[in-house]
């Protein structure tokens, strides 16, 4: 690159000494400064390989501009060893050497192939590999993740790895088989964004903890759904009997109304997904059918598998355009949205069969539960006529879905699915949670009655809860389990009872 190249005709001024546009960062050259026409014309010619001349066009360019380095003027810091003979006289030390030159051991300056070009997407580091030129290829199918707009190759450096990240990393790829337990105990107090996806495909048994499995797995179990769609949801309407049916129109009345402040299920084609996972699921599994609450479960799960596939937060996916997605990538997340669905269901499904008896016993739990630990709470709900039911049937049914805003409940999956030793925790310890939940907001509830109060019950604020909240909740539930989950004696009416009740 000819000297001319190398100085544009304004360089950017910082607080200290940076890199001019064009420039290596740490060249000597003050930036966002205008530079005089006469000297650009002296920089443009003057040969800049010597240590004497650079100062000597520094100080022009000081004495032209205003500005200076820091330290008042002083020149920078010289090396401590390995230094030049000028650097220790007292001269500049070398600056780093400008795009397109290289300082050779002479110190002389010798020709260097320049930096390969930034394209692609903005901020993306080297040529797209997916042939898609003129425009953006569809996410789902691009070589890496995205990285920020407009960030130099510098600002995109990954950060540093975690303690947490590499035990995560060492777990999942530094063994032929996955230590499942050692999972399920650093997966408890939360999983990073980038192994959510992996992590709970393995607690959920959907994916063999066997390395050597996992990808005929899953290229099996995603065949397996495809091929369920055209036998049981693209049939002809006549084909259905009248249950089949009417419990098709129940779920084209429900999936629209899932997570209404997520904006991702607002649009038709990730709604046609649930509606068809939904669908399927309820025909094969004929004794519970479709439960009004299932649309909602199949929310994060959803939401955490995209991520996977278009590489990215499930924060960000939840706002993202639907219509970006490769065919491949969306129906690989609704295959995998569909078994993992129901790895969940089945741990819990007497809750969704006739009568309900898992959501009834869960109720049962949590009041009994709430007497011993509240019991000032416990008696103003009775003395407001307030059963349980109202508002704890939500909570069981749903997953406390409806209370806790979407990634407040991805924090919390990773708890539930790492707790117990069937990988699923919805069924014990979720009680727990429950009862955290309702007694952190036990003075609030003890200062309302009648009407504000059942509204409160149905409403709770918690639209800005986050990580620390969930984090404290989970604390708190983790104290009742230890203290009561094997003691059932001390939630009995009577203290004399053999009734296990937890």
């Amino acid at each position: 690159m000819a000297a001319s190249e190398s100085f544009p005709n304004r360089v950017r001024s910082s607080r200290g000494w940076g890199a001019a546009r064009g420039a290596v960062p740490g060249s000597l050259v003050a930036v966002d400064t205008p530079v005089p026409a006469e000297m650009q014309q002296n920089l443009r010619a003057a040969p800049v390989s010597s240590p004497a001349t650079r100062s000597s066009l520094l100080t022009s360019v000081q004495s032209n501009t205003g500005d200076s380095p820091p330290g008042h003027g002083a020149p920078p810091p010289t090396p401590a060893s390995g230094s030049s003979s000028s650097a220790s006289s007292g001269a500049l030390a070398p600056a780093v050497p400008l795009p397109g030159r290289s300082r050779s051991s002479s110190g002389g300056a010798s020709p260097s192939p320049p930096p390969p070009p930034l394209s692609g997407r903005a901020g993306s580091v080297g040529a797209p590999t997916g042939g898609h030129q003129g425009g953006e290829a569809p996410l789902g199918t691009q070589d890496g993740p995205e990285l920020p707009s407009a960030a130099p190759a510098a600002a995109a450096t990954a950060a540093p790895v975690t303690y947490r990240e590499r035990r995560f990393r060492e777990l999942l790829f530094d063994s032929e088989v996955v230590n499942l337990e050692e999972l399920k105990k650093l997966s408890w107090s939360g999983v990073p964004s980038k192994w959510r996806p992996m992590v709970w495909q393995l607690l959920l048994a959907y994916l063999p903890s066997d390395r050597k499995r996992r990808e005929a797995t899953l290229t099996r179990k995603r065949k397996e759904y495809a091929d369920a769609v055209p036998a049981f949801f693209d049939v002809p309407s006549a084909s259905r009997t009248m249950q089949e049916q009417k419990m098709l129109r129940q779920i084209l009345v429900d999936v629209p109304r899932t997570s209404p402040d997520v904006p991702l299920f607002h649009q038709a084609v990730i709604q046609r997904c649930m509606e068809r996972l939904l669908y399927i699921w309820s025909i094969r599994h004929p004794a519970s059918g479709y439960v009004q609450g299932m649309n909602d479960l199949a929310t994060p799960l959803f939401v955490v598998f995209l991520s996977a596939a278009v590489e990215r937060s499930s924060a960000s996916v939840e706002a993202m355009d639907a219509a970006r997605l490769s065919k491949e990538a969306l129906t690989n997340v609704e295959a995998d949205t569909y078994w993992c669905l129901t790895k969940l269901l089945d741990n819990i499904q007497d809750h969704y069969t006739a009568g309900q008896p898992g959501l009834q016993r869960q109720i049962f739990r949590l009041e009994e539960l709430t007497r011993r630990i509240d019991s000032d709470l416990h008696l103003h709900l009775q003395n407001e006529g307030i059963v349980f039911s109202f508002f704890a049937f939500r909570w069981m049914n749903n997953l406390l879905m409806r209370e806790l805003p979407l990634q407040a409940i991805i924090r919390l999956w990773d708890t539930l699915f790492s707790e117990d030793e069937s990988g699923c925790g919805f069924e014990d310890f979720h009680v727990f949670v429950c009862a955290a939940f309702l007694k952190s907001f036990s003075s609030k509830i003890q200062t309302l009655a009648g009407e504000e109060l059942m509204c409160f019950l149905q409403a709770f604020p918690t639209r800005e809860w986050g990580g620390t909240e969930v984090e404290t909740l989970l604390s708190e539930a983790f104290i009742l389990s230890t203290l009561y989950r094997n003691s059932p004696s001390h939630l009995a009416h009577d203290p004399s009872s053999p009734g296990a009740l937890l």
